[in-house]
């Protein structure tokens, strides 16, 4: 009735309105269709433990030490990528320089 009496259905638009709008976006490259019957491995030898996953709410100190290393390696990658970034930058700043000063009159 709330929803009936604000007119909800004439301010918002479903989520599918977009996903079907951009579909090219949410594309999965790797999907491929599989009309087979999909039987899981069950063998002792194939199973893992998903610690990323069932222990992402543990608060010990393997899992923490594991986080930070993974930021402490992402921090190190955006620190490279903002330095290739700024040597790019100022060879762009020489070449235009180079270029602009050859064609003043």
């Amino acid at each position: 009735k709330e929803r009936e009496e604000k007119k909800l259905i004439l301010n918002t638009i479903s989520v599918w309105t977009e996903v079907n709008q951009s579909k090219k976006r949410f594309h999965n490259p790797l999907y491929e269709l599989n009309t087979k019957q999909i039987i899981p491995c069950c063998s002792a030898k194939k199973l893992r433990f998903w610690d990323n996953f069932f222990l992402r709410w543990e608060s010990s100190l393997a899992v923490q030490e594991d986080i930070e290393s993974k930021v402490a390696f992402l921090m190190l990658q955006i620190e490279k990528k903002q330095n290739t970034l700024q040597s790019f930058q100022k060879a762009l700043m020489r070449r235009s320089s180079n270029f602009t000063g050859r064609f003043n009159p």
